[in-house]
């Protein structure tokens, strides 16, 4: 039986307040359900923007190294993981599984970046992590933002 998997608001791992799930298929092979997630709401969505803003502060408060150090674990415990978040992306899109390791590979590369780049809030050019790109840094923060990603 496929895995269910549930939203993760305010540090809690929560059904959809509509109770009801939606069943992701393997595009290789049809009839293998990949898992089972939350038909979540409109009042799901709000519940978690709302979390996110009251953490947004404490967020806001913490030094630049700690976000980094939060950052570096993140991009650890990812690797660490690349295999199964790799096949994961090959069962859910239908990847190849090169293509899978270099996207699972590119975000761990992102957070080992941002980690580093945590201790640099200022005004000041850096070096960026590609070519033929500016970055520049500009403490001005967004907010809560919203996310719809594969």
């Amino acid at each position: 039986m496929a895995t269910e998997y549930t939203n993760y608001i305010d540090g809690d791992w929560i059904k959809s307040e509509s109770g009801e799930t939606f069943e992701v298929h393997n595009p290789a092979s049809t009839t293998e359900v990949v898992g089972r997630f939350q038909a979540s709401t409109a009042a799901d969505t709000e519940r978690a923007i709302e979390a996110a803003n009251e953490a947004a502060a404490e967020w806001a408060a913490t030094p630049g190294p700690e976000r980094g150090a939060i950052l570096n674990r993140t991009a650890s415990l990812l690797e660490e993981r690349k295999d199964e978040a790799t096949e994961t992306l090959v069962n859910e899109e239908g990847k190849t599984r090169s293509e899978a390791s270099g996207e699972v590979q590119r975000a761990i590369d992102i957070f080992y970046y941002y980690a580093q780049k945590s201790s640099d809030i200022g005004g000041v050019s850096k070096e960026p992590s590609g070519t033929k790109k500016n970055l520049y840094t500009k403490r001005e923060p967004l907010g809560t933002v919203g996310l719809i990603t594969p």
